[in-house]
């Protein structure tokens, strides 16, 4: 049943309305302002429908149309009722905001048809605002997908890398495991009662005695070396964001993603790093932060290999500091210029010069950004090589 609100200050009028749309199976609220009316229109769930009055207390009818157009409520079909009937008048009404506009006395069947065409039309908004509100999810639902799937692309570029750079550490781990296990536990005692008893071997057993705790402090190094890689390989991987958003550190970002990159990247380019003495500690979703750094990383080691083809290492230069209440992220390669007539592109969705690439990584990393607080820049340096990613984030207040 479809509510209908009457707001009209003569009380007959009032009652006369109430009882026709009552026989047309109409639920009715009543008001007798217009200071009423607008209470009423702005509650969560307001009427479909509303009769208002032109002349009424505190606020006319004409008056609640501009005040709820202003502030946006606009769910409710609003029908002006009055006994002015002069051209400008029923502009004015409709500019006001109000759907339709009617003249006292009320014709019974012109009113009945005007409220069908009320019903079908706020039927048809509710049907649009239903659908805008699904065409919302679906897209934060594709814009999720889209950074997993970013994420996921990134990471498949560096996986032989990642995979080899794993299996240098497990490989000594495993070497010195064997050989630890094998023999220290029985060899130990032996050596170390061989060294009293036998001088012409001593040396060497001292020797063997001196080089497995070395080795044992290189298996503890290369454990610590394998957890940090897969910590940070995971935490970017992850595809929610169940972490949420904390106190996270960009000195610790730029460092986390140097590891996830350092396989991709440290056959290419040398990376130099200037960070601030302060932590500079921003409040983030710190997988999408590294995600950032990262894809930026990435995308300058492309355009370095691209551009020397293997013929000297590139450069890498990050830098971090505070500026105001903010803090600033620099990033700059010598993978060559972007071209003036691009550099504005590189933003845009699908975007892309590589021959292997979705497009997706600068334009979901700016929006990542903002979504933070924060900006992003591109700009080609004067040396005609280079090019610097600037980003800034508001700091946490002290």
């Amino acid at each position: 049943m479809k509510r209908v609100l009457i707001a009209e200050d003569d009380k007959m009028t009032r009652i006369i309305l109430r009882q026709q749309l009552k026989k047309w199976g109409y639920e009715i609220l009543e008001a007798e302002n217009g200071q009423q009316a607008y209470d009423m229109l702005t509650v969560e769930n307001p009427p479909s429908i509303a009769v208002l009055d032109w002349m009424m207390p505190i606020m006319t009818g004409i008056e609640t149309c501009n005040k709820l157009k202003e502030e946006g409520y606009n769910s409710t079909y609003l029908i002006v009722l009055t006994s002015k009937d002069a051209n400008e008048d029923i502009v004015e009404a409709l500019e006001s905001g109000a759907d339709d506009f009617m003249s006292k006395p009320v014709n019974s069947a012109v009113l009945h048809s005007r409220l069908n065409v009320a019903k079908r039309t706020a039927e048809y908004r509710a049907q649009l605002t239903e659908y805008a509100h699904k065409m919302e999810e679906l897209a934060q639902q594709r814009a999720e997908q889209l950074v997993h799937a970013d994420r996921l692309v990134t990471i498949g570029t560096m996986a032989s890398s990642i995979v080899h750079e794993i299996n240098n550490p497990l490989s000594v781990i495993s070497s010195t495991n064997h050989i630890f296990n094998q023999y220290w536990t029985k060899l130990e005692p032996l050596v170390k009662k061989a060294i009293t008893e036998n001088v012409e071997d001593k040396k060497f057993l001292e020797f063997v005695l001196k080089e497995f705790p070395e080795m044992t402090e290189s298996l503890h190094n290369n454990i610590h070396r394998i957890n940090k890689i897969i910590s940070n390989l995971k935490r970017f991987y992850r595809k929610d964001s169940s972490d949420g958003v904390k106190q996270y550190s960009l000195n610790e970002c730029i460092t986390n993603s140097l590891e996830i990159c350092n396989a991709k990247i440290k056959n290419n380019v040398v990376v130099s790093c200037e960070l601030s003495n302060d932590p500079l500690v921003i409040m983030a979703i710190p997988h999408q932060i590294d995600q950032v750094i990262v894809n930026i990383i990435v995308n300058a080691n492309e355009a370095i290999v691209a551009r020397k083809k293997g013929n000297s290492m590139g450069n890498i230069f990050i830098k971090t500091e505070r500026e105001d209440s903010n803090a600033r992220i620099i990033i700059e390669n010598d993978g060559g210029n972007i071209p003036n007539e691009l550099i504005e592109n590189i933003w845009n969705s699908f975007y892309t010069t590589k021959e292997e690439g979705t497009g997706l990584g600068l334009s979901i990393s700016v929006d990542i950004i903002k979504a933070h607080g924060g900006e992003m820049s591109v700009e080609n340096l004067p040396d005609g090589m280079s090019v610097r990613f600037a980003i800034i984030l508001p700091l946490v207040e002290e």
